[in-house]
Parts: structure tokens; sequence; C-alpha cells
């Protein structure tokens, strides 16, 4: 892992990435928002996750051009608050039943 580089911008490093300087220093640079993955619900930034990957397999890694949605994500995509699920007792017993029944979180 180099640290001369900041944290990569995905939704697992949200809460960690003012804790790191040089990724902080990186977010105050770009004006990235401070808390963009928290209005994204799961199933959008799984979607966001796909393309990404998608983009991945031919990229040329030899040459090492970042495109734009890798470096300031907030500018590329944007969140759509109402895809978020609720907390009802549907989504919960939902959650709590795939939980037990097939152990992912």
């Amino acid at each position: 892992m180099d640290l001369s580089k900041p944290l990569p911008d995905v939704p697992v490093y949200e809460q960690h990435r003012h804790l790191d300087p040089i990724t902080a220093e990186f977010d105050k640079k770009n004006n990235r928002p401070s808390d963009f993955w928290v209005d994204f619900s799961i199933e959008q930034q799984i979607e966001i996750r796909d393309e990404i990957l998608e983009d991945a397999f031919p990229f040329d890694w030899l040459k090492g051009k970042v495109n734009d949605e890798i470096t300031k994500p907030w500018q590329h995509w944007k969140a759509e608050p109402e895809r978020i699920e609720q907390l009802t007792w549907k989504y919960k017993v939902k959650r709590l039943l795939v939980q037990l029944f097939i152990g992912f979180p």
C-alpha cells in the first residue's frame, strides 16, 4: 500500500477519510463533500461498483490515465435519496431473515 496516496473513494472508507492526513488534504483540495456516500442507497452503491468494475477490465493500467469518476466521483454520480431503504418492519424482518439464513450482513 502506497502511504503517499489518499484512500480510495469508496463507501467503506467514508467514516475514516478525515483521519488520514493525506486523504483529508486531497479531499479539501478537490472540494469533496464530507459525507458523499451517505446519501446513496445500497442498491445504488452496488450499481456504481458494477459500473466501475466494467470500466476497470478494459482499462490500460500501463498508461495509468485515471478517469475523473475515480478521483472525483461526486462530480460523476449524484445520490438518489428516494432510493434509501426505510426502516419499516418489513425491511427489518427481511434483513433479519437474510442474516439468519444466508449469513449475509
